[in-house]
């Protein structure tokens, strides 16, 4: 049997269904080269090249509409949400997503919904000025082969950097973990009141990881004086600028 993940957004009620359809087994989940196996989804949109294409075939015309639920995981159980948007991604046998207002991760067994591990932080007053809160759209995965890491930009534009494992905290990444990115953009401000923040999950290119911002929506800003947007590009191992 192969479980396979529709991506798609989710209501109010948000719940990540894992699909059943009769077929083949897809086999190993890790290639000798490091790249992902036709089973994996390493990226928002799979690739580099965004073509949000897998090469699976086992699901066509012919047994579509057979398919079942194999599992649910509601994704508002730890922490209220009122929608989730995100893409969930699958390496080496495990499944990654962000849930709930503060953007936590969750990683779990993508054969019977089973919670592997769950991490989240409280990021006080920056988060309620937070112009993007909420799970935002998914997280990002980093290897260099031998430490894997899972990235995920907070609501109130920090960078976590965690455990792909055990959703530890990398202690030698920024401050144990984290790297405040609004200390970054170059210009004096005051953290806990500058709203600027982002929803997408980082791009992870070589060791790099890039981060675009997302600003206040509104059409009478408070101040015509805001945050630059400044496009961020972090060290994957170091968290340096």
């Amino acid at each position: 049997m192969t479980r396979l993940l529709p991506h798609r957004r989710s209501s109010a009620a948000s719940v990540l269904a894992a699909l059943l359809v009769a077929s083949g087994a897809l086999g190993a989940q890790v290639r000798g080269d490091g790249e992902q196996s036709p089973g994996e989804w390493r990226y928002h949109h799979r690739d580099l090249a965004g073509t949000r294409y897998s090469p699976l075939y086992q699901i066509d015309r012919t047994n579509v509409a057979k398919l079942a639920i194999a599992w649910s995981w509601r994704t508002d159980t730890a922490e209220h949400e009122v929608r989730n948007e995100s893409t969930p991604l699958v390496v080496n046998g495990t499944m990654y997503f962000p849930s709930g207002s503060r953007r936590g991760v969750i990683a779990v067994d993508p054969s019977s919904g089973t919670q592997k591990w769950a991490w989240s932080t409280d990021e006080g007053p920056r988060f309620r000025v937070a112009p993007r809160k909420g799970a935002g759209r998914g997280v990002s995965y980093w290897t260099d082969g031998r430490e894997e890491r899972i990235f995920v930009v907070l609501p109130g534009f920090e960078l976590a950097a965690l455990d792909a494992r055990t959703g530890k905290p990398i202690a030698s990444f920024g401050t144990n973990g984290i790297v405040d990115l609004k200390l970054q953009l170059g210009v004096p401000l005051n953290v806990d009141s500058a709203a600027i923040g982002n929803s997408s999950p980082p791009v992870v290119f070589e060791d790099l990881v890039i981060i675009g911002p997302a600003l206040e929506v509104g059409l009478i800003p408070r101040s015509r004086r805001n945050v630059p947007g400044r496009i961020l590009a972090i060290d994957a191992r170091t968290g340096t600028l």
